[in-house]
């Protein structure tokens, strides 16, 4: 038996599944083996620890080997994903600002109340609409013919 095993196998004893061929390799390593006998003397000690429920007071050098051991892990590197994010959102934030950047910046048309009705009136005029008639208030429902609002209809009466 390997001094690897030891461990597994003591832990199979006792919970008692242990097989018999197993159980005699066990005891053939503890008896030439000092180092696994020291730890199944350690295990018995836990396990008896346990079960009474006393504190077990932990090896001196117990923090200085935690502290070696994380010493010796490397830090957890960042996902590598992010480098394709970055030019992404970048790209995207140009590619908005060249559609939209007309809309904030460009030309600016006002016009006048005054102007849209003239607007509606050139319209009508180029449909043929251009007689009196059908500025006359009497016709104001006839504003809705041609798509205009009553309330721009009320404006042009």
């Amino acid at each position: 038996m390997r001094c690897s095993k030891v461990e597994k196998r003591l832990a199979e004893q006792e919970l008692g599944i242990l097989s018999p061929g197993k159980k005699e390799a066990l005891d053939a390593h503890l008896a030439k083996c000092a180092a696994c006998r020291q730890v199944a003397e350690e295990f018995k000690r836990s396990v008896m620890a346990l079960s009474e429920g006393t504190d077990i007071d932990p090896p001196q050098d117990l923090v200085q080997r935690i502290l070696r051991h994380a010493a010796r892990e490397p830090e957890p590197s960042a996902p590598r994903y992010w480098w394709w994010i970055a030019p992404a959102l970048v790209g995207a934030v140009i590619i908005m600002l060249v559609l939209y950047m007309p809309a904030f910046f460009g030309p600016r048309i006002h016009m006048t109340e005054q102007e849209v009705l003239a607007g509606y009136a050139e319209n009508l005029e180029v449909l043929g609409f251009g007689n009196t008639e059908v500025y006359s208030e009497d016709n104001a429902s006839d504003y809705e013919e041609f798509g205009i609002p009553p309330e721009v209809a009320k404006l042009l009466i």
